[in-house]
């Protein structure tokens, strides 16, 4: 499971039920590596008398299952449910997952940067929904075409590392902008240049590269902006961030498949251009407010 959605698997059962069993005929299918036994952690601290040491190995039992809630880290518990430790440590879990729509909630960066990358995320994925489709139909490309296609476009990846050297410098603000206008010249490059050309393929091209590095570009600007709050929930702002842009992702998706089969390119590259426009506005009303802080 990924960091924006951790799991606690319990496997609870009467000693002798098969329960060790089961846990670890599923624990493995599931890719959980932290599993907690407090009967194994009191044999690896008296191999000998392990009954001595169930009240320390029950402790460190539950710091362990503490930590990973804190840390957001899937892990499985083996209990008999005698006590009320288990049942208290999945209170504690459901809590932290709603503890996210708090920290979305007092985080005004978190919630600006996740919709700026939603944005031209879910754009991203609208283009290569889509562009295969234009390029089978429009330019009769083979599987291999394609493929080619989509390796030139990752060119556009070199956009990342320029932007963090140049976020560092105090031009976080100018840069956003810019991802947002490239994004939506490359699709008005699409939109303009619409036929089967030798000519509209290599804009096309040009235009898969253009919005490649306003993503990867903007990916970063938005995780240095997370990671500079500082705070202990960096790991569940940065959970929460990428779990927004990816529901963009998929919107985007979605909006791509329906856009080509109503309008065509037309109508889906149109989209592509009046999407991040409007993100742009929506930063200009960030500019605002801080200019009026000033």
């Amino acid at each position: 499971m990924n960091e924006s959605s951790p799991g606690m698997y319990v496997f609870a059962g009467n000693n002798g039920s098969g329960k060790s069993t089961i846990r670890n005929l599923i624990v493995d299918r599931l890719g959980v590596s932290v599993n907690i036994d407090p009967d194994v952690i009191a044999r690896g601290l008296d191999a000998g008398q392990p009954e001595r040491r169930k009240i320390s190995a029950g402790k460190e039992a539950i710091k362990l299952a503490r930590e990973c809630i804190r840390y957001r880290r899937d892990f499985s518990v083996e209990t008999t449910l005698a006590g009320g430790n288990v049942i208290r440590l999945m209170r504690d879990a459901r809590a932290l997952i709603v503890s996210l729509g708090g920290l979305l909630k007092q985080t005004p960066i978190l919630r600006r940067r996740a919709i700026y990358q939603a944005c031209l995320f879910g754009l991203f994925s609208l283009f290569w929904t889509v562009v295969p489709l234009r390029l089978a139909d429009d330019f009769g490309m083979s599987q291999q075409g394609i493929a080619l296609f989509a390796l030139a476009g990752v060119g556009g990846a070199i956009a990342a590392p320029i932007a963090g050297r140049l976020a560092d410098k105090g031009w976080t603000g100018f840069l956003t902008g810019l991802a947002m206008i490239i994004a939506a010249l490359s699709f008005l490059l699409a939109y303009l240049f619409q036929g089967n050309s030798t000519t509209a393929l290599a804009l096309l091209v040009l235009a898969a590269i253009m919005l490649d590095m306003s993503v990867s570009g903007n990916l970063v600007l938005g995780q240095r902006a997370i990671y500079s709050l500082g705070s202990e929930a960096r790991g569940r702002l940065n959970g929460l961030f990428m779990s927004i842009f990816f529901i963009g992702g998929a919107i985007g998706s979605s909006l791509g498949v329906w856009s080509y089969a109503h309008g065509g390119w037309s109508l889906t590259s149109l989209i592509g251009v009046i999407i991040p426009l409007l993100a742009l506005l929506y930063f200009l009303t960030e500019k605002k407010k801080l200019s009026k802080g000033h």
